[in-house]
């Protein structure tokens, strides 16, 4: 799901010589490197799809938080991929800016469609299948209203996917097929008291609980102010 508010600005500025630099990365802790920053990695993904034989100079301003779960990776790559494709002329579809995003991704932090494809198309986005890529668009119910609490906590992506088990029962996974299934039925019918009854995470949030301190309390406290449901968004915090 995207939502509105925070984000990245990526700035190119195209030169003749080829290359893919990155003047601003936006953050000391992001990389100079092209070939390690997703916006970098991804501009570099637009121009050798396209077959253009220029370069270009990435400038990054970052407003979302680094290791925050908000996908501030896939926003500076998605924002690039748009960017580039938009200075050389914009050649390429929304399904080939998609896999250049994905590709950026992938060499960063693992190959996922999850923030990518929502950021590229915005709204609430289903995906269906990595390879062959197939994402779906989802209705975004007009009443929704989402609010985001960011602690003074870090957690990078690998240590929350490091604590997610390896074998699942099968109790479990029927019951979070039926959420996931509610959660498309909610958002189609504009549902939003079942949207939040199938806000009901069985595998990844029970695991990374334990690396938040203060989630289930601040989910308390949002459900007894009227929230229909709460979650850790991404990989969290």
């Amino acid at each position: 799901m995207a939502v509105s508010g925070a984000c990245d600005r990526v700035t190119v500025t195209r030169v003749e010589d080829g290359s893919v630099t990155i003047d601003e990365p936006g953050h000391p802790d992001l990389p100079r490197d092209a070939a390690a920053n997703t916006a970098g990695i991804a501009a570099r993904a637009v121009l050798l799809r396209a077959g253009i034989d220029v370069g270009v100079r990435v400038s990054i301003i970052k407003g979302l938080p680094l290791c925050g779960g908000q996908g501030g990776s896939a926003a500076s790559a998605v924002a690039a991929a748009v960017a580039v494709n938009r200075l050389i002329g914009e050649p390429l579809d929304p399904a080939a800016l998609l896999e250049c995003a994905v590709e950026a991704e992938a060499i960063v932090s693992g190959r996922h469609a999850d923030n990518v494809a929502p950021q590229l198309f915005g709204g609430v986005v289903l995906v269906r299948s990595l390879d062959p890529l197939d994402v779906v668009q989802l209705a975004s119910p007009s009443e929704l209203r989402i609010v985001l609490a960011h602690p003074d906590q870090k957690l990078r992506t690998a240590e929350a996917r490091s604590v997610l088990p390896q074998f699942i029962a099968r109790a479990t996974v029927v019951k979070q097929l039926g959420n996931v299934a509610a959660i498309v039925a909610a958002l189609e019918s504009d549902d939003l008291q079942l949207l939040g009854r199938a806000m009901d995470d069985q595998i990844a949030e029970p695991a990374r609980a334990v690396l938040l301190p203060g989630f289930t309390q601040a989910r308390e406290a949002a459900m007894t102010a009227g929230s229909l449901g709460g979650s850790i968004s991404g990989a969290g915090p």
